[in-house]
């Protein structure tokens, strides 16, 4: 299962996610304004740096069997 939809709310700033089968992480690009995201208890295998989110602050991924960090 991927993010979709999300687009249209560029104002959010909390993003609660946790234990819905998120497979990747993407389509989170256009909120500007997210400063905490939990993914919390997921199935993510990559964490995918999130750079263009510039006011995130924190990003909660425990439970998830992350395999592999990219660096840049």
């Amino acid at each position: 299962m991927e993010i979709l939809g999300l687009h249209q709310l560029q104002n959010l700033k909390n993003l609660l996610l946790h234990s819905n089968q998120i497979t990747e992480i993407k389509g989170l690009d256009d909120l500007q304004n997210l400063r905490e995201l939990n993914l919390i208890n997921n199935r993510i295998t990559h964490k995918k740096v999130l750079d263009g989110l510039k006011n995130l602050k924190t990003i909660m991924i425990d439970g998830n069997p992350i395999v592999k960090i990219p660096h840049n």
